[in-house]
Order: C-alpha cells, then structure tokens, then sequence
C-alpha cells in the first residue's frame, strides 16, 4: 500500500492521498510486528480440516445471503440503478459485486473444499490455528472493504456524472472510496498466501500426538 500511494503521488496530486500515504506506513509497520509475533508465538494451538473446512462454508452460505441483500436496493426506483449502472464510473459497481460473488462466495467455497480434500492431497489433517484463523479474518475482511469501497465509489462517481459533473471532479470525489479499495486486494492476496502456508504447513493427526508431552 505504501509503494502504490508513493507511485500515485508521483503522477497525479489530490488533498486526500497524503491522509492515506501517511497512515499506510505506520499501519504496514504494525502489520509486520503482529506477523513476526504471530509466527512466533504459533504452533501451539491447531484445527482440524473439517474445522476450518466448515469456517469457510459457513462464510460461503452466509456471503449467498450478502450478495442478495447486496443486490436488492437496484429494486429501489428513487436509487435509480438502472440509470446510474450506464454512466462510466458505474463499472466499478458492476467489478465490486462480480468480484464478492468470485471472491467472497466462490472463493470461501473454493477454500472449504480445499481444506476439507487437503489429507488426499498433501497428507495434511492437522493446522496452526493462529494462521487458519488469521487467514479466515482477512480473508473476509479484505473482500467486504473492497466490495463496499468500491461500490459506493462507482455510485457516487456515476450519480455525480449523471447530473452533469465533469470527469475530472468525478475522478476526485471518486478517489477517496476507491484508493483504499487497493489496502483491501493487498488484504485478500495475503490472505491467500498465509493459506498456501497453512496448507503445506500442515501434519498429519500421528505426528501432532508424537509431538505432545506425554502423561
């Protein structure tokens, strides 16, 4: 996120990057302290496939009922949907809604399948549950940011467009809902990554009993 901002502010200059481009830093330095301490301090507490394979499941069946609810204000004549969703900057709106259904749906379902087959893949039945877990969060976090930031940037960029404001002020009004849209695809990338990780990190059931103290 810092890299993006430092490179944006090279090309273009609004009032409201430098707000992003300061808090970015300190928000990355804090992030890497709770990665090395998490990777520290993990390995003491694990999960079961079907435990992580039922979070992802549960977070797929509950992102179906999101995604209609999501949906539902285009039945709203006052929002005029209809007429917005033709404007330019009403793409961003269509992205944020394809992109809950591949990620926040599709994807959760893709990573429950993945966990609850990984045994007959990788040998894996057993993982840390500080990085199962934090995978999980992020995961989820990351596409609900991206999806609202980007959605009410294409709404309010394409309902400023309809009523006749120039492209350039569209671009401004619309660039302080879809820049942080960029720290949330950051948030979902390593997301994935820490499931990779989680994954090839994994042991079988036997090898975590001969690895516990015995009595």
């Amino acid at each position: 996120m810092p890299f993006l901002l430092d490179q944006l502010s090279t090309v273009t200059f609004r009032g409201d990057i430098p707000p992003w481009r300061m808090a970015s830093v300190p928000l990355f330095i804090a992030g890497l302290i709770l990665i090395i301490l998490g990777l520290a301090t993990s390995g003491s507490s694990r999960l079961q496939q079907t435990d992580v394979s039922k979070l992802f499941g549960y977070a797929a069946l509950l992102n179906v009922i999101v995604a209609i609810i999501f949906i539902s204000p285009v039945l709203v004549p006052t929002l005029e949907f209809p007429i917005l969703i033709t404007r330019w900057p009403g793409i961003y709106m269509v992205a944020a809604y394809t992109s809950f259904l591949v990620v926040g749906v599709l994807g959760s379902l893709g990573w429950s399948l993945m966990y609850s087959n990984v045994s007959r893949i990788l040998d894996a039945e057993i993982f840390d549950r500080g990085l199962a877990l934090l995978q999980f969060v992020l995961y989820q976090f990351g596409i609900y940011g991206l999806s609202v930031f980007m959605f009410w940037g294409g709404y309010t960029g394409s309902k400023l467009s309809y009523e006749g404001g120039g492209d350039a002020l569209v671009g401004i009004v619309m660039e302080s809902n879809v820049i942080p849209s960029a720290l949330f695809i950051y948030t979902i990338m390593f997301a994935s990554a820490i499931g990779v990780v989680t994954l090839l990190s994994g042991k079988q059931r036997k090898e975590v009993k001969a690895t516990l103290p015995s009595r």
